[in-house]
């Protein structure tokens, strides 16, 4: 016999206190009203929790087992699995069981092999100096401001993204290419619709909706592209071999693979998967990292303080590198770290993780039945006075001490264990070297923004 906690009524479609586009309130008001565990009911007869202690985080990430299951991107999912022509699984995303294991087993040894994605350093550094003086070039005369700034990101993030994964440049920045401008819709297209296609009454499953059609329409621009430039790097790599092999070289040793693609061809990944996992890449790579770095600058804008101790270390780096963002120029940005880490904390992307519990457990006391789904509460609880003293304060001091400052569980930007984020190197190294590369520009000076619930600093999915 189960015992379920508290439940809290979902009006269909939502109305009143609750809303689907402002999930951080959501929280709160939960948390407020209910606790700290509260049982949501969902269309379908799906059971949602949402988990606002951390200790109750670290129990229920204890109990993932070996498959971590998860509940997202389920018409993705679909899409995929309907053209086993073009890809062999639904993708890292939306795959639960040994068929994720065996797709991510394979591709962390890539993503997460510290060579391979500092081999893209000097040309991720190169695009991120092109970004700084873009900026100082088209700040509006009078004003000195920057128009359209977070299109801007995102289109900086696109080139960082394909720079790291696929290492080819769209082109320059301020260019309008067709295929740039192509891929950044599709990408903007497909993570607008998965939240609205996971959840409610799922009639995509049965008939094309709308908003099915969107996501077709999306992902066969982002297939057609990753498949061009996998195809590439796929003939490259058979020509450098046949070429070898007509000169009478031996085979290059795998275990000087230098870049992430190119360890992708050497892992054993079929081809359908590889392309399967740079479109998830970009996916993943190009919003995430725009609004991370948007955060970032709203911060510092307005705590003049914190942005000059950054624009001190900067400067004091990069004069002693030649301007240039090196391996060892990162390992020693010491302030960066922290006021990356104070973003994450106020700012995450993400509400939290979600988890699908794989069988019958206790948390707090209560009997969680299998099959229900579990999300992390980390955005509200992060800025609860109980974990950090002036929780509202952006403060990147408080995580220059040798202790961590509060639970491990509270802030999990990139998530924790076996499906943690994939992408966490490249993300990072792409963040903190365009972070340092705009921060060090005497030219550059963020003008105080007031961000407030009505106006964010997201675009709005149409």
């Amino acid at each position: 016999m189960y015992v379920h906690v508290k439940s809290t009524p979902v009006p269909i479609p939502p109305s009143g206190q609750y809303s689907p586009k402002r999930l951080h309130h959501n929280g709160r008001l939960k948390l407020q009203q209910f606790g700290p565990i509260v049982r949501q009911k969902l269309p379908g007869n799906t059971n949602l929790l949402y988990l606002f202690d951390p200790e109750d985080i670290e129990a229920m990430y204890a109990k993932e087992g070996r498959y971590p299951s998860r509940r997202s991107h389920l018409a993705l999912q679909k899409y995929r699995l309907d053209r086993p022509h073009m890809f062999s699984t639904g993708g890292i995303l939306p795959t639960n069981g040994k068929h994720w294991w065996e797709l991510r087993r394979r591709a962390q040894k890539s993503m997460n092999k510290v060579s391979a994605v500092a081999s893209r350093l000097p040309q991720v550094d190169e695009v991120c100096k092109e970004f700084a003086e873009l900026i100082s070039k088209v700040r509006r005369e009078g004003s000195g401001r920057v128009g359209h700034f977070l299109d801007l990101q995102k289109r900086l993030f696109l080139e960082l993204t394909i720079t790291s994964l696929l290492e080819v440049r769209l082109g320059k920045l301020d260019d309008h290419s067709d295929e740039a401008e192509q891929l950044a819709h599709a990408v903007d297209e497909t993570n607008c619709v998965v939240l609205p296609t996971d959840n409610g009454l799922q009639l995509w499953k049965y008939v094309r909706t709308p908003m099915y059609r969107r996501l077709v329409s999306a992902q066969d621009t982002i297939y057609r592209i990753a498949f061009k430039y996998v195809e590439t790097k796929d003939d490259e790599l058979r020509h450098a071999r046949q070429k070898k092999k007509a000169e009478g070289e031996s085979e290059p040793d795998t275990k000087h693979v230098t870049s992430i693609l190119e360890s992708f061809f050497e892992s054993g990944l079929e081809d359908k998967d590889i392309v399967g996992l740079v479109s998830d890449t970009l996916m993943g790579g190009i919003d995430t990292g725009a609004y991370t770095m948007a955060y970032v600058l709203y911060s510092l804008a307005n705590n003049q303080d914190k942005q000059d101790l950054l624009a001190l270390e900067a400067r004091r780096l990069l004069d002693a590198s030649d301007g240039k963002v090196t391996t060892k120029v990162l390992s020693e940005a010491r302030y960066l770290k922290a006021v990356m880490k104070e973003t994450y904390r106020l700012h995450p992307i993400s509400i939290g993780v979600g988890r699908v519990i794989q069988e019958d457990t206790v948390i707090r006391g209560f009997r969680i039945p299998k099959e229900t789904v579990v999300v992390t509460q980390n955005q509200v609880i992060s800025r609860l006075p109980e974990h950090f003293p002036d929780p509202q304060r952006f403060l990147p001091e408080r995580w220059l001490h040798k202790a961590p400052p509060a639970h491990p569980f509270v802030v999990l930007p990139f998530g924790h264990g076996p499906r943690s984020c994939i992408g966490r190197r490249m993300a990072e190294q792409n963040l903190q070297t365009i972070i340092l590369q705009v921060g060090s520009c005497s030219s550059v000076r963020m003008a105080k923004y007031i961000l407030t619930e009505r106006k964010h600093m997201v675009s709005r999915c149409g």
